[in-house]
C-alpha cells in the first residue's frame, strides 16, 4: 500500500507551482486551488475506506498504516473548511437574500443529494442479498445508521448550514456577532453529539466555524504574515508544534481533537499559500467530491461481496477506484436533474 501512497503524493505535486522565499499565492482559497486540495483529501478518504475491506500487514503497508493512524479524522478537516468559507463568502457578498436560502440551497439540497445516494446503497445490498430492515433504512436517512455508506458527515454539514442560517438571520449586519453565535450552536452540538453518538459525528465540526472565522479575518491575517517574511515560516513552526501537541492528546477530549482539526485547517492554508496544486485529476475529484465521497463504499462493498478481488489488495484497489469515477459521474448528472426540479 506504500507504493500506492506514493504514487499519490507524486501526484499531490505533479504540476504544483511553488511561490518564492518571499511570496505567497494569492488564490489560495479560489474554487480551484480550493478543490484541488479537496481531490487530495477524497483520495485520502477513499484509502481510510479501502482499508476496511482488505487485511494490510506486510512491510510494505507499514508506513501507510502510520500515516493513516496519525491522520485521523484530520482527513475530513478540508471539506468542512472550505465549506465554512464559501459558505462566509456568498454572505458577505450577496447578504441576507443568500442567509434567506441557506436551508432550501444548502441543508436541504445535500440531504436530497444523500437521500438519492442511499438508493444506491439499498440496490446494491439487494443485488448482493443483503436484508436491509425498514427502520434501519429510516435511520440512515436521519444519519444515524448505516446501509454502508458514510453518514455522519452529513449530519454535521448540514447542523452546520443551519446554524450560519439561524446566526446570520438573527444578527444580519454583524457578521462578528453572527460568527460568534454560529461558533457557539457548534459547541453547543459539539457537547450534546459526543454524549449520544461516535466521536466522528462531532470531533472534526469546529473546522466549519473555522473557515467562517478565516474569511472574516483573511485579509488581516494574510498582511500579518506577508509583512516580514519570518512570520510566514515562525507561524508554521507554532502551527506544527500545536499539532504534534495536540496529535498526542486528542483522544482525551473531543474539544482537543476539534481545536487540533482547527489547526489542522491553518496549517493546510500555510501550505496552500506556498505550494499550488495544479494537478487536473485532483481538480476534478474536488470540483465531484460530495458523490466521490459518498460514493466510494458502493464498488467496495459490492467486490468485497461477490469477488474475491479483497485478498489482492492492489487489484481490489484500482478497480473500486476505476468504479468509483463513472458511478460518481452518473450520480452527480442525475442530480443535476434532480436539482432542476427540487431546487
Amino acid at each position: 500500500m506504500t507504493i500506492i501512497l506514493l504514487i499519490y503524493v507524486a501526484l499531490v505535486f505533479w504540476g504544483a507551482s511553488f511561490a518564492g522565499r518571499k511570496g505567497f499565492h494569492t488564490d489560495y482559497c479560489a474554487l480551484m486551488p480550493a478543490n484541488a486540495v479537496k481531490g487530495c483529501f477524497v483520495m485520502l478518504v477513499f484509502f481510510r475506506h479501502f482499508k476496511q475491506y482488505v487485511e494490510l500487514g506486510s512491510a510494505f503497508d507499514r508506513l501507510f498504516l502510520l500515516i493513516d493512524g496519525q491522520m485521523g479524522q484530520m482527513i475530513v478537516v478540508p471539506f468542512l473548511f472550505f465549506s465554512g468559507y464559501g459558505l462566509m463568502y456568498g454572505i458577505r457578498h450577496k447578504g441576507t437574500a443568500y442567509v434567506r436560502e441557506i436551508p432550501r440551497k444548502r441543508a436541504l439540497r445535500v440531504w436530497v443529494h444523500f437521500a438519492f445516494a442511499l438508493l444506491f446503497f439499498l440496490a446494491a445490498r439487494i443485488l448482493i442479498g443483503k436484508r436491509t430492515r425498514v427502520k434501519q433504512f429510516l435511520l440512515s436517512l436521519v444519519c444515524v445508521k448505516s446501509i454502508g455508506n458514510s453518514n455522519w458527515y452529513i449530519m454535521a454539514i448540514v447542523l452546520c448550514y443551519l446554524f450560519t442560517w439561524v446566526a446570520f438571520m438573527i444578527f444580519r449586519k454583524d457578521g462578528k456577532k453572527a460568527a460568534a453565535l454560529q461558533t457557539l450552536l457548534v459547541l453547543v452540538s459539539i457537547a450534546v453529539m459526543s454524549r449520544m453518538l461516535p466521536d466522528r459525528y462531532s470531533n472534526t465540526i469546529l473546522s466549519f466555524s473555522a473557515g467562517i472565522w478565516y474569511c472574516l479575518y483573511q485579509d488581516k491575517i494574510e498582511k500579518l504574515l506577508a509583512a516580514k517574511v519570518p512570520r510566514y515560516y515562525v507561524a508554521v513552526g507554532i502551527t506544527w508544534t500545536l499539532l504534534l501537541l495536540i496529535g498526542r492528546l486528542r483522544d482525551r477530549s473531543i474539544l482537543l481533537y476539534d481545536l487540533g482539526a482547527v489547526v489542522f485547517a491553518f496549517a493546510m492554508l500555510l501550505f496552500t499559500m506556498k505550494i499550488r496544486v495544479n494537478n487536473k485529476i485532483l481538480q476534478y475529484m474536488g470540483s465531484h467530491v460530495f458523490s466521490l465521497y459518498i460514493l466510494q463504499r458502493l464498488p467496495m462493498m459490492v467486490l468485497a461481496a461477490v469477488t474475491d478481488l479483497a485478498e489482492k489488495p492492489y487489484v481490489f484497489f484500482v478497480v473500486s477506484l476505476v468504479l468509483t469515477i463513472p458511478i460518481s459521474w452518473l450520480f452527480d448528472e442525475a442530480v443535476k436533474r434532480i436539482d432542476r426540479l427540487i431546487f
